[in-house]
């Protein structure tokens, strides 16, 4: 059964259903990359900040130091 939808991570069209989520929303599985999702998810991942990409020459801030500073 091919169901109208594309997949989030290739945009591929072939695609089928996978069961139900614990909540008892429909899986689906993308048959050329494996990917399986939602179709409309309640939670939606968040870009990940990068502290490779910034100007300041100081520690990361959103890194956790466990270290203890030198005094």
């Amino acid at each position: 059964m091919t169901i109208e939808m594309t997949c989030p991570t290739c945009g591929s069209h072939d695609i089928s259903k996978n069961g139900t989520t614990h909540r008892g929303k429909q899986n689906y599985k993308c048959r050329d990359c494996g990917r399986q999702f939602v179709e409309d998810p309640q939670w939606q991942p968040q870009p990940k900040m990068s502290c490779f990409i910034t100007f300041n020459p100081g520690p990361c801030p959103h890194a956790h130091q466990t270290a203890r500073r030198r005094q």
